[in-house]
C-alpha cells in the first residue's frame, strides 16, 4: 500500500473542543494535535490509543472529516469499526493526511437537566426512577423519570419518537451523548437494567418520511426505556436479514413476546454493523447506503452465482478494492477488483487466459456486465459489472478453482496480443521470418499461433512503423530549429533534393551540438576515430560518427551524421562540416583514426592531407590473416604493430618474415605510417591502434537505430546528454588529480620499472637497462629513446626508474590531457533539454521521406 518510505502520512486529532450548529456547524475551543502513522500497520486500536495519550480515559465519538465535502453532518464519518478504519487508511495513501474529530461527553448535571425539562414536557403518567451504574472513575448516578402502570403512549399523545426527539433538540443547543466506561465506540453502550411494563403499547411510525437509527443514541428521559426496547427489537430483526437498505420501516406492537431480553453482544454487534452516525446538527443520519439497489446496474443476485466452489462475492458494500495494473504480467484477480471499463476488463481475460493456458469463454459480454466461464467440467468463473458510485468496472463473483488442464491451443490469443508482446522485436528486424514470430509465440507466450495471425500481426506493427517515420521527416525543419534555438552554438544542417521544384525530399542530415564541440575543444586530445554504421529503419541510410578520447581514454561523442551511403561524397560532406565545428579547417594538428572505409582514404588525401591519419590494425589483420592464417603469426602481427621505436619494428618484422615468405611484403601493402605506433606521431598523445571507441559508440546505440528519423537522434541526444551529467559527476569522486585509467598504465610501468638498471650522468640524462634492451632518459626534455612516452604522454618505465633515482614522483609528469581539470573541462558543459513537437515551429514545408533504393541482386525472402 504505502511503498515508499520517504512519504509520511499524518492523523491530525481536533480535540478538546465540542460541535456547535448555532450560527454555523462549527468545532468550538478545540486543539489540534498531529501523529505519525503508518497506513499499512494502522487499526482501530491505535487510533484509540493516540485518543488516550490526548487525555481521554473514556471511549468519546471519534469522526473523520471527508475531503470533498462541507463540514457537517455530512461531511463527518463516525469511526467505530475495521470498515471506517481502511476508508481512513485509504484517504491517507491518496492525501497524505485525514482531520480526526473527538466530540468528548458533555458535564451529566447539564445533560440531565436538559432531558428532564424535555421528559417533563410529555403527557401521561410518569414516575421515578434511579439507576447506579458500577464504581469506576466515570461512573454516573442518574436520576430519570420511570414509566409508572399508565405508560406513555407516544401515538395517543400525537407525537412520535420522531418529535420526541425534536423537541430534545429545540432545547439543548449542544446535543450530546452519554457513555459509561464500558461503552462500545459509536455509541453503543451498556444495556439499561430496565424492564417495560408488559402492558405498555409502544409503537413506532415514521414521521414526515425520516427514520430514526437509534444505536448511538441514550436518551435519559422516561423515553429512554422505550428507545432501548425498540433498539433491542430492530437488532432482533436485522440479525436474520442478508441485505439492510437505507430505509427502515418498523412497527412496534404491545405482543409481550416483543419484550424478551436481547443479548447485550448481539446488540452490540448489530449496532456496529449498521454504520449509523449522530449528526451534531440534531440529524440522525448514516452513511451512504452499503448496498446495491436493486436497480442498480451493478447488482447481481442470480442463483447460478451462489454455488458453493464461489469463494468470493461482492455483497455490495463499499469495499474500495485494489485498481487493476495493466503492465503485470498475469492478472491476479479478486472480488471488488477496479477496471476502467470493460475493454480492460477483457483485455486482462485475454492475458490471464493466454498465460495460464485455459480457454477461458465470454457467457455474457455487454457494456455494462460480463460474465466469463471456463469450460463445462470446470468451475472457475468471474463476473464483473460496472459500478455507478465509483465510474468503474468491479468484480462481484469470482471463484478461483480449476479443474482443467493447460492447452496451448488458445482462442483468446489474437493479433493485437502478438503485436503488444513483440512490436519492439519486429521494429528492431523489419525483415524477421513469419515462422521465427510464430516460434516466438510458442515459447514465449505459451501459446499456438497460426501463420495468418503472426504475419498479419508483423504487417500491422511495420505499417503503423512507416506511417510514423512520413511524420517525423515532415517535422525535422521544425525539429532542426528546436535544437539551435535550446542549445545555442550548435550545428545543424538539413541537405533536401528538389527536383523540377517538387517538394524536398530528405537526403543528408548533420548535427554537431554545442556543448559537445566546446567540450571536445577545452578537455580532450586532438584525437578524432570517424566510423560508419548502417540504420536499420525503412529508410535505411548510414550513420556516420565521429568520437574524441577524454582524459580517461574512454568515448566521447561530438558529431553524427545520416546520409544515404557511405561514399566518397557524403565523407567530403561530413568532414568538411566536422573539421569546421573542431576548428582544424585543413586537418591541421589532428589525428584521425577510422577503418577501410569507402571512399575515406581519396577524401583525406584530397582535401585534409593536413590530417595524421591513422587506420584501424583490426581491420589491417582481417584483411591480411585471409591468406596468412595462424596463432603464431597472430601474436607476432600485434607485436609488430605495437613496437614504439623503429629499430624494434624492423626486428619485429623479420620474426614475422619468417613464418611465411612474403608476409611481410604483403603487410607493408598498407602504409605503415597508419598502422605502427613506431611512426606515430606524438602530438595526440594517444598512442592507440583501433578504432574502438567509434565502434563501442555505434554499438551503444544499436536500439537507437532501429527507430524513425527524429526518435533515433533524440534517443542518441539524451542518452549523451546523460553521459554527460554521469562523467561530470563521477569525475568529482577521483582520488587524485590524475584519471584512474591513466594511473592504472603508470602502476604498470612502476612494477616494470624494478626490473631496471641506471647509469646517471650527473645531470638530467640516464641510461637504463631492461632486459638487456639499453635506452637513454633525459628528464628535462620529458623524452626517452623507447617513444613510448612521447606518444601516450605517460612516463614509460625507463623513465620512472629515472625518476626514483632522482626522488621525483612519476605522477607529476603525466600529460595535463590526463589531469582531472581537463576530465572536468570537457564535461562542464551543459546539453540543454528540448521541448517536444507541440513547440516547434510548423512554417516551412515538410520534408519527404528518401527513397529507398532497391540494392542488386535476388530479394531475400521475408515471410
Amino acid at each position: 500500500m504505502a511503498d515508499d518510505p520517504e512519504v509520511v502520512y499524518v492523523l491530525r486529532y481536533f480535540y478538546g473542543g465540542i460541535f456547535r450548529t448555532n450560527p454555523k456547524f462549527e468545532y468550538e475551543n478545540g486543539t489540534v494535535e498531529r501523529f505519525q502513522v503508518d497506513p499499512d500497520r494502522l487499526c482501530l486500536w491505535d487510533i484509540l490509543d493516540n485518543v488516550k495519550l490526548l487525555g481521554y480515559d473514556h471511549h468519546p465519538f471519534v469522526y473523520y472529516r471527508v475531503p470533498g465535502l462541507e463540514f457537517n453532518c455530512d461531511g463527518l464519518v463516525l469511526i467505530h469499526n475495521d470498515d471506517t478504519v481502511q476508508q481512513v487508511v485509504n484517504l491517507l495513501i491518496e492525501r497524505g493526511s485525514v482531520d480526526i474529530y473527538i466530540d468528548h461527553k458533555i458535564d451529566i448535571d447539564e445533560g440531565c437537566q436538559k432531558i428532564n425539562e424535555v421528559a417533563k414536557s410529555s403527557k401521561g403518567k410518569v414516575g421515578e426512577y434511579s439507576k447506579e451504574t458500577d464504581d469506576s472513575d466515570d461512573d454516573i448516578d442518574v436520576e430519570i423519570e420511570e414509566l409508572g402502570d399508565d405508560v406513555l403512549d407516544l401515538e395517543a399523545a400525537g407525537e412520535g419518537l420522531n418529535a420526541v426527539i425534536e423537541r430534545l433538540r429545540a432545547n439543548s443547543e449542544e446535543v450530546r451523548v452519554v457513555a459509561n466506561e464500558g461503552a462500545l465506540l459509536g455509541g453503543v453502550f451498556e444495556d439499561l437494567e430496565t424492564e417495560v411494563d408488559a402492558d405498555s403499547n409502544c409503537e413506532l411510525k415514521e414521521d414526515d418520511g425520516q427514520h430514526c437509527f437509534l444505536y448511538d443514541v441514550e436518551l435519559l428521559s422516561d423515553v429512554d426505556e422505550e428507545v432501548v426496547f425498540i433498539r433491542r427489537k430492530l437488532a432482533g430483526k436485522q440479525k436474520n436479514r442478508s441485505s439492510i437498505s437505507t430505509k427502515l420501516d418498523l412497527d412496534v406492537s404491545d405482543d409481550s413476546n416483543d419484550e424478551e431480553h436481547v443479548n447485550e453482544n448481539e446488540v452490540r454487534d448489530d449496532a456496529l454493523e449498521e454504520h449509523v452516525v449522530k449528526g451534531m446538527d440534531g440529524k440522525l443520519h448514516g452513511y451512504e447506503s452499503d448496498y446495491l439497489d436493486s436497480s442498480d446496474p451493478g447488482e447481481y443476485g442470480d442463483n447460478d452465482e451462489s454455488d458453493e466452489e464461489i469463494i468470493g462475492t461482492y455483497s455490495g458494500k463499499k469495499i474500495l478494492g485494489p485498481r487493476y495494473d495493466p503492465k503485470c504480467a498475469i492478472p491476479t484477480w479478486e472480488v471488488g477488483l477496479r477496471f476502467e471499463d470493460n475493454i480492460q476488463f477483457k483485455e486482462a481475460i485475454k492475458k490471464y487466459s493466454v498465460a495460464k493456458g485455459v480457454r477461458l469463454k465470454f457467457v455474457k459480454n455487454e457494456p455494462k456486465r460480463t460474465r466469463v466461464h471456463c469450460r463445462e467440467t470446470c468451475p472457475w468463473k468471474i463476473y464483473a459489472s460496472y459500478d455507478g458510485r465509483y465510474d468503474c468496472y468491479v468484480v462481484k463473483t469470482y471463484n478461483s478453482k480449476h479443474m482443467c488442464f493447460r492447452n496451448n491451443k488458445n482462442t483468446m490469443l489474437s493479433c493485437k496480443m502478438i503485436q503488444k508482446a513483440f512490436r519492439d522485436r519486429i521494429l528492431m528486424d523489419p525483415k524477421m521470418k513469419v515462422a521465427a514470430l510464430k516460434e516466438m509465440c510458442q515459447t514465449e507466450l505459451g501459446a499456438y499461433a497460426t501463420y495468418d495471425m503472426c504475419r498479419r500481426a508483423r504487417k500491422t506493427v511495420l505499417k503503423e512503423m512507416h506511417g510514423s517515420y512520413v511524420e517525423e521527416f515532415a517535422n525535422l525543419w521544425g525539429y532542426a530549429a528546436e535544437l539551435l534555438q535550446s542549445n545555442p552554438d550548435s550545428t545543424v544542417t538539413i541537405q533536401v533534393d528538389r527536383e523540377n521544384g517538387r517538394s524536398a525530399r530528405f537526403h543528408r542530415m548533420y548535427v554537431c551540438l554545442g556543448a559537445l564541440k566546446q567540450g571536445w575543444r577545452d578537455g580532450c586530445r586532438p584525437f578524432i576515430g570517424i566510423d560508419g554504421c548502417f540504420l536499420k529503419s525503412v529508410t535505411k541510410g548510414v550513420l556516420l560518427v565521429a568520437v574524441g578520447r577524454d582524459g580517461n581514454n574512454q568515448m566521447f561523442p561530438v558529431a553524427w551524421a545520416i546520409v544515404e551511403g557511405e561514399g566518397k561524397e557524403s565523407w567530403r560532406w561530413f568532414l568538411q562540416k566536422l573539421m569546421v565545428d573542431l576548428k582544424h579547417p585543413n586537418g591541421e594538428g589532428l589525428t584521425l583514426m577510422s577503418d577501410m572505409q569507402k571512399g575515406l582514404i581519396p577524401v583525406l588525401q584530397e582535401s585534409f592531407s593536413e590530417v595524421d591519419h591513422r587506420m584501424c590494425a583490426r581491420h589491417i589483420y582481417a584483411s591480411w590473416h585471409k591468406k596468412w592464417k595462424g596463432m603464431n603469426r597472430k601474436v607476432q602481427f600485434w607485436n609488430t604493430v605495437r613496437a614504439t621505436f623503429v629499430e624494434d619494428f624492423d626486428e619485429q618484422l623479420q620474426k614475422l618474415d619468417t613464418l611465411g615468405i612474403n608476409s611481410s611484403n604483403d603487410l607493408l601493402k598498407t602504409h605503415v605510417q597508419c598502422w605502427s605506433k613506431a611512426y606515430f606521431k606524438g602530438t595526440s598523445k594517444c598512442d592507440v591502434v583501433d578504432n574502438n571507441m567509434a565502434e563501442a559508440f555505434n554499438g551503444w546505440i544499436i536500439e537507437a537505430r532501429c527507430k524513425p528519423i527524429i526518435s533515433m537522434l533524440e534517443e542518441i541526444r539524451t542518452m549523451v546528454m546523460n553521459r554527460m551529467n554521469v562523467k561530470r559527476s563521477w569525475a568529482k569522486t577521483w582520488r587524485t588529480n590524475v584519471s584512474p585509467r591513466a594511473l592504472q598504465k603508470l602502476e604498470r610501468n612502476i612494477e616494470n620499472s624494478t626490473h631496471c638498471r641506471l647509469v646517471w650522468n650527473g645531470d638530467g640524462g640516464f641510461e637504463v637497462n631492461h632486459f638487456g634492451n639499453q635506452h637513454t632518459v633525459d628528464l628535462k626534455k620529458l623524452t626517452c629513446t623507447c617513444r613510448e612516452w612521447e606518444i601516450n604522454g605517460i612516463p614509460c618505465c625507463h623513465a620512472v626508474c629515472a625518476m626514483y633515482h632522482d626522488s621525483k614522483e612519476p605522477e607529476a609528469y603525466i600529460s595535463e590531457w590526463y589531469s582531472k581539470e581537463k576530465y572536468l573541462s570537457s564535461y562542464n558543459h551543459i546539453l540543454q533539454p528540448v521541448r517536444g513537437k507541440k513547440f516547434w515551429s510548423k512554417e516551412l514545408p515538410p520534408i519527404l521521406p528518401p527513397i529507398v533504393k532497391v540494392q542488386p541482386g535476388r530479394p531475400k525472402k521475408i515471410e
